[in-house]
């Protein structure tokens, strides 16, 4: 509620520009005016000087001090009827001497607070009888209250405060309400004289003062000068006049207009509005509103302002400052806001502004022509209690909107940002576009085949509307109804069909915007799918859920129409991107993809897609088919590209690495290694048993090389594993008895310490009988593993025909095992000189080779025994040598050690005479024992290494003692050591 001159401003008006073209405004019913209240200046002898309504009760101030409470009958909201009066209920004289400048109500307290006599005085709302004088303020000239809530602490909790802020002069006092009455708690003076003040939020208020304004902190006393117009120029700049010669002209003063419910205030001097935060930031300089004529009073009536002029009261849009409402009520001074409605007071008569149905006035605007964002800036500031279906019907008209921007004004981008913001259908969007976006992918095709040019496309689009198309009634709408009544077929923007010619640069752009409205659409279904799978729930989730669907099923249909579009988009407009897409986790459709890649020639990119799509089946196979085509040359020429493929397929994909594996090795067995020996984490994760199934079937050499894999370089030691990999060998032997490599690995591998195979199944897994000499020296390797020497040396020996190795046999054995060495030697001797196989004959030769190298070893009496009696001494002369030999040896080490224990003694003796020349004592008359402390005298004494000298009975005693003194000293010791240790290592 503001103060106005009632003097004439039609000087003031005129000098304003005429030249300046008239403001376009919309016509709607927002308010319906009632005139309720005359006043007779001859018959009251007094004027109207304020007005405060409240609930349904009008409160006016009077010139000659007294004050009128109207009650406003129930009918008085009805907007269809007509004569609405108030009823005079109470009257209240001798208020004051001076005219009532302002009113103002504390509905929390019951209490009416009234500005006159240039003093703030408080009433009680229902007798108006003075209940406080507020003393301090003095020159009062304005004041503001706010009621809100505080959160002093998260234990303390909300607590409701109420403020009043009075301005006298340059002073501002506050006070709060304490206990049932006022407290002025603090007093903050300002550079100027107030003009004018206004609530932001419940610890900062704004003040228009003479020359400025200012943000005020009333916690801290923080002053924000506002940098109002900075290099611009108002409405006064245009007017020949000074600001000394119009200042007293009450357009001309600061207004401030807070709006606590976005902690923001609208400022407007000299017909220019701007907006200001709560810390007193512009916000959006750019587009800051210049009033065609200077209003006398502004006031916010959410959701609109209410703009007093001279002439007329206009009605605004909140944000857009368009005019709504032009009300022919001239003169207005006063205006204050009931519990519905708005009241408007001159100097002789109260007018009702009855408010119109809020969603009456929705389907007005959203059918206007043009006039879509005044509907959308009414919803959006409307309360979700006042309009429950607010949010859906926002989403409507936005869509509206853009689809507006999209095919009237051609401006894409915008419309569809607006489009992405609330998540509109992706299937109605992509329908805006031509079909090779939005058809089949035979258009998108046939465009390929062309000039590859955006000017070749052009189509007649179909603009439809993604709303529902049902007619709007005349009818007040219902809540139910409401959103289907938004699509009048009498407004062009919301026509079902229309046409508009896309191509050339228009459609550059518009495919850009739909790439960014895809990228959106497609970050807002994955989250839905990640959420859909983890079962978890979110409000804001649960609305998008119902944009693009309720199960997974859904959302992954959505998902591909969106990825498969985005791939059109990026093939027709930047072919850069598509490798990327591809590449990342996409729900694309490989019908559409294959045939465009192919034809792009972009087969890198097709494999990818195939991939990461997990599709490898139709990935190898189309591998394969590059590699057949003799027109492609390059990386996808013969069987490398499947087998990089194929390292990348874990043990989820054996089947098909088996299906595909084939080909490659069959060209080159390398190709194996590389597929199954790759030594990654795919390749490691593969089933062993099934690998080695496979490779049994497809090369014996690669069952080798993996199984050697497994257990040397991953270290199993699984019997199983080890037993198949001595039985690979044996498999691979009998097919190449040539290849030597693999046979020595194999001798190898069987002698290897310590061993893991099981020697039955390798034996029965050897042919019998065979005439290989490597499976029979294999045989001799098992048959030694098994403890079976003499049957080994016989396969040595009769079978293979190799004495070298049987003589080496028996020499390994001897180093590893002394005693079966011997055993063997003895074995090998006796096969030599009485071999058991019929007409053998005897190998005496042999059996004197094998004593002149290894006769040291053997019992010489046993060998006499097997020995022909026919043996000459010179045949086995070396062999007596050999043993004379080492008898001599054993000799000089028996003496040698004989005699270095001889020099030990005589060291130790030493050591003794010594230690005991150490321990000598004297025994005086007052010597003690250090047991018990007791006198020695003459008895019988022990004395211990540290020249300590004890009774022999305490002897034990002390013993314990130096033993567990010894202990501790040893134990710090330790711990001293590992504290060191451990700082080392540290």
């Amino acid at each position: 509620m503001h103060f106005s001159d009632s003097s004439s401003h039609s000087g003031f008006d005129a000098a304003l520009d005429p030249t300046k073209p008239a403001e376009e405004s919309i016509e709607i019913e927002i308010y319906v005016p009632n005139l309720i209240c005359k006043h007779s200046q001859k018959t009251e002898h007094s004027l109207i000087t304020s007005l405060c309504a409240f609930n349904d009760k009008v409160i006016v101030g009077l010139s000659v001090g007294s004050i009128n409470v109207y009650s406003i009958s129930k009918g008085s909201s009805d907007i269809e009827e007509v004569g609405v009066t108030a009823e005079l209920i109470d009257s209240f004289t001798n208020i004051s001497t001076r005219p009532i400048e302002k009113l103002g109500v504390l509905k929390d307290v019951g209490s009416l607070v009234a500005l006159t006599d240039n003093h703030i005085s408080i009433y009680d709302l229902t007798t108006l009888t003075l209940d406080e004088r507020l003393l301090s303020t003095k020159g009062a000239t304005d004041f503001a209250i706010y009621s809100g809530i505080s959160e002093l602490s998260p234990e303390v909790g909300p607590i409701p405060i109420l403020r009043l802020l009075v301005a006298c002069r340059r002073r501002l006092v506050c006070y709060e309400w304490r206990d049932s009455e006022f407290f002025e708690y603090k007093e903050i003076y300002l550079p100027d004289l107030i003009r004018s003040l206004s609530f932001i939020n419940l610890n900062k208020i704004v003040c228009g003062l003479t020359s400025e304004y200012v943000v005020v902190n009333i916690i801290n006393n923080e002053l924000t000068i506002v940098p109002f117009f900075p290099g611009g120029k108002s409405i006064i700049d245009n007017i020949g006049f000074n600001y000394f010669g119009i200042g007293g002209d009450p357009r001309l003063r600061p207004h401030v207009v807070g709006i606590p419910e976005n902690k923001t205030a609208l400022l407007v001097k000299g017909g220019v509005s701007q907006f200001i935060n709560e810390n007193g930031k512009l916000i959006n300089y750019q587009k800051q509103f210049k009033f065609p004529s200077l209003p006398s009073i502004i006031e916010l009536v959410f959701p609109y302002f209410l703009c007093i002029l001279p002439t007329h009261v206009e009605v605004r849009n909140i944000e857009t400052f368009t005019l709504l409402q032009t009300l022919d009520i001239p003169d207005v001074l006063y205006i204050s806001i009931g519990k519905h409605d708005a009241y408007l007071a001159t100097s002789h008569e109260v007018y009702q502004l009855a408010f119109t149905d809020l969603k009456q006035q929705i389907v007005t605007l959203s059918n206007h022509k043009g006039h879509l964002l005044e509907a959308i800036c009414l919803v959006d500031h409307i309360n979700h209690a006042i309009l429950p279906e607010k949010r859906s019907l926002l989403r409507e008209l936005k869509i509206h909107h853009a689809t507006d921007l999209f095919f009237k004004r051609k401006r894409y981008m915008q419309a569809l940002a607006i489009l992405s913001e609330v998540s509109a259908p992706p299937t109605d969007v992509i329908e805006f576009f031509p079909s090779q976006i939005s058809g089949p992918v035979i258009s998108l095709l046939d465009y390929l085949n062309g000039d590859n040019s955006l000017d070749s496309i052009s189509i007649s689009s179909r603009q439809k509307t993604i709303a529902s198309s049902s007619n709007l009634k005349d009818d007040t709408p219902s809540t139910d109804d409401l959103d289907s009544q938004l699509n009048s077929p009498d407004t062009d923007s919301t026509s079902f069909f229309a046409k508009s010619d896309l191509s050339g640069r228009d459609l550059h752009i518009a495919i850009r915007g739909l790439e960014n409205f895809l990228a959106d659409t497609r970050r807002k279904v994955s989250a839905l799918l990640r959420t859909e799978k983890d079962s978890t729930k979110d409000k804001d989730l649960e609305l998008l859920r119902s944009f693009y669907g309720s199960n997974i099923k859904s959302l992954e249909q959505t998902a591909n129409l969106v990825d498969t579009t985005m791939f059109k988009c990026y093939t027709l407009r930047n072919k850069v991107l598509v490798g990327p897409l591809l590449r990342i986790h996409n729900y694309c459709d490989a019908d559409v993809v294959k045939p465009v890649l192919l034809k792009l020639e972009k087969y890198q990119e097709l494999i990818d897609f195939y991939f990461n799509r997990g599709l490898h089946t139709q990935a190898l196979k189309q591998l394969r088919a590059l590699s057949d085509d003799e027109n492609i040359k390059g990386q996808f020429k013969g069987p490398s590209s499947t087998v990089k493929y194929l390292q990348k397929l874990g043990n989820d994909n054996i089947d098909v690495i088996f299906e595909f594996a084939t080909w490659p090795i069959s060209v080159k067995e390398s190709f194996g290694s590389a597929i199954f020996l790759n030594r990654t984490p795919q390749s490691d994760s593969l089933d062993v048993q099934r690998v080695i199934q496979y490779l049994q079937k497809t090369s014996k050499l690669l069952t080798i090389r993996y199984l050697e894999y497994v257990t040397k370089e991953k270290g199993d030691v699984s019997p199983n594993l080890h037993t198949a990999l001595a039985i690979a060998f044996v498999e691979f032997i009998k097919c190449n008895e040539d290849d030597e490599i693999i046979f020595a690995q194999a001798r190898q591998f069987l002698n290897s310490t310590p061993r893991y195979y099981r020697i039955e199944r390798i034996l029965s897994s050897l042919p019998q009988p065979t005439t290989s000499k490597k499976l029979l020296e294999v045989k001799a390797i098992l048959y030694g593993k098994r403890g079976q020497h003499e049957e080994a040396l016989r396969i040595y020996t009769f079978e293979i025909r190799n004495d070298v190795k049987a003589r080496g046999y028996c020499s390994e054995l001897y180093d590893q095992d002394k005693e079966a060495g011997v055993t063997a030697l003895h074995s090998l001797i006796t096969l030599y000189l009485a071999p058991p196989i019929k007409n053998e004959p005897q190998r005496l030769d042999l059996a004197l080779t094998l004593l002149s190298s290894q006769g040291s070893r053997m019992s010489v009496v046993e060998i006499i025994n097997k020995l022909p009696d026919s043996t000459s001494i010179q045949q086995i002369a070396p062999f007596l040598t050999s043993q004379v030999r080492t008898l001599k040896k054993i000799e000089n080490n028996i003496e040698l050690k004989a005699n270095l224990n001889k020099v030990n003694l005589v060291k130790t003796q030493e050591r003794l005479l010594v230690t005991q020349n150490k321990c000598a004592a004297t025994i005086t008359n007052t010597k003690t024992c250090k047991v018990c402390f007791k006198r020695l005298g003459l008895s019988v004494i022990s004395v211990f290494p540290d020249n300590v000298v004890v009774h022999y009975g305490c002897s034990k005693i002390y013993q314990n003692m130096l033993d567990k003194k010894t202990q501790e000293t040893s134990n710090k010791l330790v711990e001293i050591n590992k504290a060191k240790y451990s700082k080392r290592h540290v």
